[in-house]
């Protein structure tokens, strides 16, 4: 799968995801079980490809790029609603244009790992790790846009919108990264191996212990099964 061909498949997946919630209206109950694999994934991308990647690049200076990326992700997600797991079905009516930006932002800094992985020649791994992420991302900002009472052809609009978000920072790096030195595309592996971890950990955090035990284990397993399916060699 070439780069281009993997920003249509995301923001087509996008889209659809949005649309399932204007089809099923409990779809919301289900978002949590696709965070713990999407979870999975991101872990095993960011560990087993985008870090070794980033240490193969700039050695001992992998650290640096990795906490900035994991800072500006993470400690956002305290005060600005940035991602699926930070919904909660009460709260939806109180949620407003910072969630969409905030959930908007979230996907473009998902793009900055996709461009630096093309740029690092491990795309497929990082590309398959995001779409299956847009997928909760999508449904979420769905619900929240239903739940304000926005009518189905605006959800869209904005579905659509928010599909383009992660391709729009996949091809800024990508265009910057193609015109710097290999040591750049080390230093943005890196800040995207951060990136991906604090979405993961904080989706982990919020959600994976969860009261109900048999809940627990379903989302454990996931997370497991994420893990794994990300360690498959899609390059052959």
């Amino acid at each position: 799968m070439n780069f281009y061909t993997s920003l249509a498949a995301i923001c087509l997946v996008s889209v659809v995801a949005g649309l399932l919630p204007l089809l099923y209206h409990k779809v919301h109950d289900i978002i949590p079980y696709f965070i713990s694999f999407a979870s999975g994934i991101l872990i095993s991308a960011a560990l087993f490809k985008l870090l070794p990647e980033s240490i193969e690049i700039i050695g001992k200076f992998t650290g640096f790029p990795m906490l900035i990326g994991f800072i500006v992700f993470y400690f956002p997600q305290k005060y600005v609603i940035t991602d699926a797991c930070d919904i909660d079905s009460s709260e939806l009516s109180r949620l407003g244009l910072l969630t969409f930006l905030g959930i908007g932002f979230h996907s473009f800094t998902d793009g900055i790992g996709v461009g630096a992985a093309d740029a690092g020649k491990i795309l497929s791994h990082i590309s398959f790790a995001v779409t299956a992420h847009k997928v909760p991302d999508a449904l979420a900002l769905s619900i929240i846009l239903i739940s304000l009472g926005i009518k189905k052809s605006r959800v869209v609009l904005y579905l659509v919108l928010f599909s383009f978000t992660t391709p729009l920072g996949a091809l800024l790096t990508h265009s910057l990264l193609t015109v710097n030195s290999m040591e750049w595309v080390g230093y943005a592996t890196g800040f995207s191996a951060g990136n991906f971890l604090a979405i993961a950990f904080g989706d982990i955090l919020k959600k994976i212990n969860e009261k109900k035990p048999s809940q627990r284990w379903i989302r454990t397993a996931l997370l497991l099964l994420g893990c794994m399916v990300s360690l498959i060699d899609f390059e052959g």
